[in-house]
């Protein structure tokens, strides 16, 4: 915690980027977790809890931006038909799907069919 002259200010604010290594292949636009090692990211899973969504593509060791999850609207491929509403979770290769088992990690606001992008707000870390 930085301790400023009048208050607090977070070190990451809902909404905003942050930069980490990948420590594996990963496509933009696919939702990415916490690997073991610091600073790091992988591609999500199914049930995985995802911190964000990679901006770009990066290879193993690339730096790679990260769209925090909460409070943010993303664009994501779906495995799964989705409608407005919906609760969404990981799914397979950084996808979203409709949620069963696994974290809750959005809502999506708007349809989709398996295979395309829907928008939806994170919610969570």
């Amino acid at each position: 915690m930085t301790v400023m002259d009048s208050g607090y200010m977070p070190r990451y604010i809902p909404g905003r980027s942050i930069t980490f290594v990948a420590g594996a292949a990963i496509t933009g636009c696919t939702l990415v977790k916490l690997s073991t090692t610091n600073k790091t990211v992988v591609p999500a899973g199914v049930g995985d809890a995802p911190i964000g969504v990679a901006a770009v593509n990066a290879d193993n060791g690339d730096n790679v931006t990260v769209w925090l999850m909460a409070g943010t609207g993303h664009r994501v491929k779906t495995a799964t038909a989705v409608a407005v509403n919906d609760t969404l979770s990981a799914a397979a290769g950084g996808l979203v799907a409709k949620a069963g088992t696994g974290t809750v990690i959005g809502r999506a606001v708007e349809s989709a069919a398996a295979g395309q992008e829907v928008i939806f707000i994170g919610i969570g870390a």
